[in-house]
C-alpha cells in the first residue's frame, strides 16, 4: 500500500511551518467536521485523513519519520525505473560479444600444436579455485545486500502502460498559478468570509479561472484530477467560473505560441452554469463539481486569455 501524501491532504507545501499546518487544518476540519455540516459538505472519512496528516506534521518526530519514510519510497521508484531503462537498452549483439571474448580469455584451451603451449606448464588446480573463491566472495556479498535493500523497500506494482505514457506527468501541483505573468497579482479580501470549494472529479488535471464582473481573471489554480480546493479570501463580486481540462501540464508547451505552459492534451474548456455572488459580510460556501464534458471550445479559452 503506497504512503498517503499528508502534504497534499492539507494542502501545504512540504516546507510549511507549524502555524501553516495549523491554519489549513483549522480551516479543512471546519468544512468536513461531522459535527459541524457546514453547509452540507461534511465527509468523515476525508475529516479522519485530513485529522491523521495533521497530527502527523504537527508533530516534529512523527514528521521527520514521515519524511524519511516518503523520500524513501521516491528514491526506491526513481531507482526502479533507471533499472529497467538500462536493461531495456542493453544491446544484445554487445553482450554476447563481451560473452565470447571472456571465454576466449578464461576457458579456451591452449593449442597442443603450439611450441609455446608444450613449454608452458600447466596452471595448478589449487592457484584456480583461489581465482574463483576470490571472484565469488565480493559477488556474493553484493547480492546479499541487494536482498537486504529490495526487503527494507516494499515493491509496488506499477501498471503495464507504455514507456512514454509512463513518463509522462504534469510538472504542477495543487494549488499552484500557472499564469502569473498573464493574469498579473492574485486579489485578496481577508474580510471576506465566504468559501467556493471547487472539486475535480472530471478523470483529468484541471486549469480553473475565476473572472469578476470587471471580466477580470483575480484567481486561476491548477488542480489534480480527485483534487478539492478551497477558494477564500474572494473579494465581493459576481463571479464566473471557468475550467480547463487536460493531461500533461508542461512548461515546456506554448499556449497559442505566446504563453509557456499548456497541456499536452487539451480535452475541454467549459463554465460553471451559474454565477456565484459574492457578498460582503457574508457566510456562504458554493460547491463547483468539475466533470468532463464533450466539447473543445478553443475560443473561449482565447476569450479568457484576451482580458
Amino acid at each position: 500500500m503506497s504512503t498517503p501524501d499528508y502534504y497534499k491532504i492539507l494542502q501545504v507545501p512540504v516546507t510549511a511551518t507549524s502555524a501553516e499546518i495549523k491554519a489549513a487544518y483549522r480551516r479543512l476540519a471546519k468544512i468536513y467536521h461531522p459535527d459541524k455540516n457546514y453547509a452540507g459538505y461534511s465527509d468523515e472519512e476525508t475529516f479522519k485523513q485530513i485529522k491523521e496528516a495533521y497530527e502527523t506534521l504537527i508533530n516534529p518526530q512523527r514528521r521527520a519519520r514521515y519524511d524519511a519514510k516518503r523520500n524513501r519510497a521516491t528514491t526506491f521508484s526513481s531507482t526502479n525505473s533507471q533499472a529497467k531503462a538500462q536493461k531495456k537498452n542493453y544491446n544484445f549483439s554487445e553482450e554476447e560479444a563481451k560473452r565470447r571474448q571472456y571465454y576466449q580469455q578464461h576457458y579456451k584451451k591452449p593449442n597442443t600444436n603450439s611450441s609455446k603451449s608444450k613449454q608452458e606448464p600447466p596452471v595448478p588446480k589449487q592457484s584456480s579455485e583461489l581465482k574463483y573463491i576470490l571472484i565469488s566472495v565480493p559477488v556474493a556479498v553484493a547480492l546479499l545486500l541487494l536482498m537486504i535493500r529490495i526487503y527494507e523497500q516494499p515493491l509496488q506494482k506499477e501498471p503495464l502502460v507504455p514507456v512514454s505514457d509512463s513518463i509522462l506527468h504534469s510538472e504542477i501541483n495543487t494549488p499552484e498559478s500557472p499564469y502569473k505573468g498573464v493574469f498579473g497579482k492574485t486579489a485578496y479580501d481577508t474580510t471576506s468570509l465566504s468559501v467556493i470549494k471547487l472539486v475535480n472529479r472530471s478523470g483529468h488535471d484541471a486549469i480553473v479561472f475565476l473572472e469578476n464582473d470587471s471580466q477580470k481573471v483575480v484567481r486561476h489554480h491548477f488542480i489534480e484530477n480527485n483534487y478539492e480546493l478551497l477558494a477564500e479570501n474572494l473579494p465581493a463580486s459576481s463571479y464566473r467560473v471557468y475550467y480547463w481540462l487536460g493531461d500533461n501540464f508542461s512548461y515546456k508547451q506554448f499556449l497559442f505560441s505566446r504563453f509557456m505552459g499548456d497541456f499536452r492534451t487539451t480535452l475541454d474548456v467549459d463554465s460553471a452554469k451559474e454565477r456565484i455572488d459574492i457578498k460582503p459580510t457574508a457566510r456562504d460556501t458554493f460547491g463547483i463539481l468539475l466533470e468532463n464534458g464533450a466539447k473543445k471550445d478553443t475560443l473561449l479559452l482565447r476569450k479568457i486569455f484576451s482580458h
